[in-house]
């Protein structure tokens, strides 16, 4: 009789020790292979397990991604002989995306919107430049005007008032120096009986600032005496203006021949 792979001889007076041995190796045969099919099933569950979880992760990361492609990265519990190398080649190149012709049309656009507004920043800036120069060559142009009248308009019945005119619209050198023929000037005035007008014919602006301007000045006079008036005289003048209180006056005085 055999047992497995193993002979089993008759029960006898000499195999009654050999008996109970054999069946008990027997018996452990069969437990160590039930406990290796159970090892093996649970190892077969784990992996299934595993493989299942990776699945999920996989489904998840292609819905996520517009090109339905697979980025899961490996779990932590994932490492060991059984789970998949990373990948450590070399790293793959993006590709740039070129603008759309609706975002090109849109920069175009704003460009375009720029370029006009400092266009028009500059223009608007350029007519106020100019405005306020016309502006400041009238303010000159009148204010010569008025001072060359004030200078060669005189009367010897009221030299004391012309005087004083002359004198506060003047400013700077010349209004210091002033005092000093104001009183010859009278006295030759009253001496002569003469009166004086003056025609200003022209004026030009040579050159200006905001504080400061050259005004040429072309202008006659007429005298009048006891004896009748005198034949006409004409000047030309470079009159020095300059900013006093706001207001442009008489700093200097050359008559130009």
């Amino acid at each position: 009789m055999t047992v497995g792979d193993r002979p089993v001889s008759a029960p006898g007076a000499g195999d009654r020790d050999d008996a109970p041995k054999s069946a008990s190796f027997v018996l452990a045969e069969a437990a160590e292979a039930e406990a290796l099919a159970a090892e093996a099933e649970a190892r077969a569950a784990a992996a299934r397990a595993r493989a299942e979880r990776l699945r999920r992760q996989a489904e998840a990361a292609s819905s996520d991604r517009p090109d339905g492609r697979d980025t899961a990265t490996p779990h932590a519990d994932d490492t060991g002989p059984d789970a998949p190398a990373a990948d450590t080649g070399p790293p793959r190149h993006r590709r740039l995306r070129h603008p759309g012709i609706k975002v090109t049309a849109v920069c175009a656009g704003l460009v375009l919107i720029c370029a006009s507004l400092a266009a028009s920043g500059y223009m608007v800036w350029r007519d106020h430049a100019a405005s306020q120069q016309k502006h400041r060559i009238a303010e000159y142009a009148a204010a010569a005007r008025r001072d060359v009248a004030a200078l060669m308009s005189l009367d010897f019945n009221k030299t004391k008032e012309d005087l004083q005119r002359i004198e506060d619209n003047s400013t700077g050198r010349f209004k210091s120096t002033f005092p000093a023929f104001a009183d010859q000037l009278s006295k030759r005035l009253q001496q002569s009986k003469m009166v004086t007008t003056v025609t200003v014919n022209d004026v030009a602006v040579e050159s200006m600032t905001d504080d400061s301007a050259i005004v040429l000045v072309a202008a006659t006079t007429q005298a009048t005496g006891p004896d009748g008036q005198l034949q006409p005289q004409p000047w030309h003048i470079a009159l020095g203006l300059r900013r006093d209180g706001g207001q442009p006056k008489m700093s200097s005085i050359e008559f130009v021949q």
